[in-house]
């Protein structure tokens, strides 16, 4: 288990920063950055998922550091909020 624990801070930590690279830049643009920060949260909550003890928190917080499955769950919560605000 503890051979796993690199990669997977190492995956986390490669997100997290490009996650937060593209918020900057969307702010840069003069953009209010909207799925760049659902990534950045959904990354945020990837880790937490994996500190937190249990099989299906560390599956699910390994699936979420997988771009497919981010923009899968981006999807997702922006029906749902758009669906909210209407």
């Amino acid at each position: 288990m503890a051979r796993y624990i690199g990669p997977t801070c190492k995956l986390a930590r490669r997100e997290g920063v490009r996650c937060w690279a593209a918020v900057q830049a969307e702010l840069g643009a003069g953009r209010v950055p909207g799925e760049e920060l659902l990534h950045a949260l959904l990354v945020l909550a990837a880790g937490l998922l994996l500190v937190t003890p249990g099989i299906l928190t560390d599956l699910t917080g390994l699936a979420l550091l997988l771009r497919p499955v981010r923009r899968l769950a981006v999807r997702s919560i922006r029906r749902r909020l758009e669906a909210g605000v209407r």
